[in-house]
């Protein structure tokens, strides 16, 4: 099956990744990702965040101050709140097909139950 390293990064032994699954094969895969541009940004640093690039006139610069420093920061303005634009970004990340291994599927069909009854209870509580 083919997974990222942040999808069964929590699926190992402490200091062990071979335990639970074993890697056949790796390859890159380019992705681009989109995301609405954040509330605040660049908060302790000295200039607005390269990421944004292009939505400088989407944001008003506030200075706080602690008690030995003073730090700039970037708050969204109030008409771009509501309806906040996109900013996108092209990345690379390393895509892994793995096999899990006995004790891999023994351990993925536990968790999966813990998760279930803890899901069924906060089920439960939602519907009173």
């Amino acid at each position: 099956m083919k997974v990222t390293h942040s999808q069964v990064k929590y699926l190992t032994y402490w200091r062990n990744f071979t335990h639970y699954y074993v890697v056949k094969s790796k390859e890159q895969k380019t992705i681009t990702v989109q995301h609405k541009i954040p509330f605040v940004a660049g908060a302790f640093a000295s200039e607005f965040p390269q990421y944004l690039k292009g939505f400088e006139h989407c944001y008003d610069c506030a200075e706080e101050r602690g008690c030995h420093y003073t730090f700039k920061k970037w708050v969204i303005k109030p008409e771009y709140a509501e309806n906040r634009p996109l900013y996108s970004f092209t990345t690379t990340i390393e895509v892994m097909d793995i096999e899990l291994t006995e004790a891999g599927k023994e351990e993925v069909q536990r968790r999966y139950e813990l998760h279930k009854r803890n899901m069924e209870k906060y089920e439960r509580l939602l519907k009173g």
